[in-house]
C-alpha cells in the first residue's frame, strides 16, 4: 500500500471517530471543501 493511501485512510478514520466533516477539515486548513474531497479520494496529492 502506498504511503499516501495509509495517510488518507488514517485521516478518514480519525475524522469518522471524532465526527469531523470534510468542511471542518477544509476550514481548519483554510482550503476548499472540494480540495479536501480530491485529496481524501487520492485524486490530488499536493495543495499547490
Amino acid at each position: 500500500m502506498r504511503t499516501n493511501n495509509v495517510v488518507i485512510n488514517n485521516v478518514k478514520a480519525w475524522m469518522e471517530k471524532n465526527s469531523k466533516s470534510h468542511q471542518w477539515l477544509a476550514d481548519e486548513l483554510n482550503v476548499s471543501k472540494s480540495l479536501i474531497g480530491h485529496i481524501l479520494s487520492g485524486k490530488r496529492t499536493r495543495f499547490r
